[in-house]
């Protein structure tokens, strides 16, 4: 892996000739970066397919908390959507949203992760990250490298709507 080279060994009966190989290097697709003077407002993000994202091995302490790369990010947004959103075969995490306000995450479909599926979190200042919907998604096979990953899960968040979400085939946590 830290030569950046693939090898496979095909099983009997396999021809190589019809094999297609994917090996991802980046760790992040989307980044949505707004500051608590600017945030980012009225964003629509919708119906998109982000796929293959690796991320380096590491130790990321008790559970996978300690794993920053995530394919899609948005801090600081405010009146902001992610929806019909299809995130898979990610090596990271893949939706985090931070410090916003009246958010919205509904209808995306996560799959093959390798920590957790959707983290929002607000910030330490009241006011800061609230207001957030969390609805009609499907989060399943979160933590396939990071097995103490969770599926769904919220932090500092005031007014949180967690609503009619299919999670399952995690390790650890569905929802926190």
């Amino acid at each position: 892996r830290e030569q950046g080279r693939v090898v496979y060994r095909p099983l009997p009966g396999e021809k190589i000739s019809g094999c297609t190989f994917m090996a991802p290097v980046g760790t992040a697709l989307v980044k949505i970066e707004g500051t608590p003077e600017r945030p980012v407002e009225n964003l629509r993000l919708r119906n998109l397919t982000l796929a293959d994202t690796n991320v380096p091995w590491k130790s990321p302490g008790f559970g996978a908390g300690g794993i920053a790369e995530t394919a899609l990010t948005l801090s600081h947004g405010k009146s902001c959507e992610l929806s019909g959103l299809h995130l898979r075969n990610l090596g990271g995490n893949a939706i985090k949203v931070w410090a916003g306000d009246s958010n919205r995450i509904s209808r995306c479909h996560v799959e093959y992760v390798g920590a957790s599926g959707i983290r929002c979190n607000g910030d330490k200042e009241p006011g800061i990250g609230d207001n957030l919907t969390i609805a009609d998604n499907h989060v399943h096979h979160c933590g396939l490298v990071y097995n103490a990953a969770l599926g769904i899960s919220t932090g500092n968040v005031a007014n949180c709507r967690i609503q009619r979400n299919l999670v399952h085939d995690l390790g650890y946590c569905g929802i926190v």
